[in-house]
């Protein structure tokens, strides 16, 4: 068998997160997605942004962006990740280490708060940590992940099915335009912010 034909062994990095491999490819995130449009529920049935299924996001305050990057993400992952990319990407263990519990807690209460649901919330006074930490806490707080379960296992796999890292950077992009609307959206967010830290 040629060289060329033997099957692609990602690295250990790339077998403990495939999805790192999209890093590397800019114009995925700037591609042309459908536009969030789905149907929303009743106002009456949000409660906070904290639990809610992203489909509720528009709802509960989320931030749009113009083309090219044309997302609509929950307004708490925005400005925290704004937060993060202006004063948190040389902070040691930005996003191993947690916040003052106390300081979580009083911004989980903002952006749980109607009307506004913290869009205008100044975060320049609290800790990065703080503003790691509510953030991760929302994600794990979606009823369901940033990568819906019924499709987790497939993404995983991606890297053993493919012979190159271009060939599972194609394999990855399309599972990811095939997720809910809101699940894709957040997830080529999230990669923004990753694309940023060093």
């Amino acid at each position: 068998m040629r060289s060329s034909e033997t099957s692609f062994k990602p690295d250990r990095k790339w077998s403990m997160n495939p999805l790192l491999l999209l890093i590397k490819s800019k114009q995925f995130f700037y591609s042309n997605y459908t536009t969030y449009n789905s149907v929303q529920p009743k106002a009456s049935m949000i409660k906070g942004i904290f639990g809610a299924p992203l489909e509720y996001a528009a709802m509960c305050g989320s931030t749009s962006f113009h083309p090219p990057l044309d997302l609509c993400v929950p307004s708490p992952v925005h400005r925290c990740f704004t937060e993060i990319i202006k004063r948190g990407l040389y902070f040691e263990g930005i996003f191993r280490l947690s916040g003052a519990a106390s300081e979580v807690s009083r911004l989980q209460d903002a952006f749980d708060q109607p009307p506004t649901y913290g869009k205008y919330l100044d975060l320049t006074n609290y800790d990065i940590h703080s503003i790691t930490s509510v953030v991760k806490k929302y994600l794990r707080n979606l009823p369901d992940s940033v990568i819906p379960m019924a499709v987790h296992e497939q993404f995983l796999q991606t890297t053993e099915m493919c012979r190159s890292p271009v060939e599972a950077i194609n394999l990855v992009a399309l599972l990811i335009a095939d997720l809910p609307v809101a699940h894709n959206h957040l997830l080529r967010y999230i990669f923004i912010l990753v694309s940023h830290i060093r």
